[in-house]
């Protein structure tokens, strides 16, 4: 019931949400608590009193839910100090074979590709990094930094949309990823100055890394700043390296040259868990 009465709370400050469809949005979470099966308007319909037909009206009006999760948030944790913003794509499955914007993508619950539907000429990357410029102003305002993703986002397209927001994204890479040290020698005198130092081998060049505390028990985690040759742009890698699997160190990286500790771990913790 306290639950309840917080739902009422929140979509009663809501300003942009009007009576009927306060009572609507708040019998819809009340049905996807206990209903059982696919959830479609038939099946929503068989555990409470709104109609199939009502579910696919109002399913056709518009709700902020970003504004909701944010109100919801801020009572759950009021100190914003602590947030981390993480994307994670869904999944929706799709049968047939006529179906306009039909694809195949790989689905990570599944471990496989599986057809799904795209949008016309925008790739899935695209509308995942316009999304998030569109929520950039909300998370902005909560004090979000970070932005936690896996490793289907380290491509270029979401990581220079992500940094261009005035985010710092924490991802993760491939343990073969190509990355070049940075050159700190003694300008020559002649011609361009050097720029990187080699590549980088993680069996040969754990030497020339920092280590640094871990947020992984059993783990050791070290850290420098390289140039990924994929991502066109230096970035802080860090490595993680377990003790059950002491050769195969872990990739994991974030966009920035400086990271609090705090904010650094708390992505990383993240990150592990998605």
């Amino acid at each position: 019931m306290g639950k309840y009465l917080l739902v009422e709370t929140i979509l009663d400050s809501m300003s942009n949400v009007k009576k009927p469809q306060r009572k609507f949005i708040s019998a819809l979470f009340a049905v996807l608590v206990v209903f059982q099966g696919k959830a479609n308007f038939r099946n929503m319909s068989r555990y409470s009193s709104i109609s199939e037909k009502c579910f696919s009206r109002w399913y056709r009006h518009p709700f902020d839910f970003s504004q909701f999760n944010t109100a919801l948030l801020l009572h759950e944790s009021p100190d914003p100090e602590q947030f981390i913003a993480a994307i994670d794509a869904s999944f929706l499955s799709k049968s047939g074979k006529k179906t306009q914007g039909l694809a195949w993508y790989y689905n990570g619950a599944a471990g496989e590709a599986q057809q799904t539907l795209d949008e016309a000429e925008k790739t899935r990357v695209d509308l995942y990094a316009e999304h998030l410029v569109s929520k950039a102003t909300a998370l902005k305002e909560l004090g979000v930094k970070h932005i936690a993703a896996d490793a289907y986002y380290s491509k270029t397209k979401f990581v220079s949309a992500v940094t261009k927001a005035g985010f710092e994204l924490v991802g993760k890479l491939r343990v073969d990823a190509n990355m070049k040290w940075l050159y700190e020698g003694d300008y020559a005198g002649t011609g361009r100055p050097r720029r990187l130092d080699g590549k980088v081998d993680t069996n040969t060049d754990m030497a020339r890394f920092e280590e640094v505390e871990s947020w992984v028990e059993g783990g050791d985690a070290y850290t420098a700043v390289l140039y990924s040759t994929h991502l066109k742009r230096n970035i802080r890698v860090v490595l993680l390296k377990q003790a059950l699997a002491q050769k195969t160190p872990r990739g994991l990286f974030v966009i920035t040259k400086r990271v609090f500790k705090s904010n650094f771990c708390s992505a990383m913790r993240s990150n592990i868990r998605g």
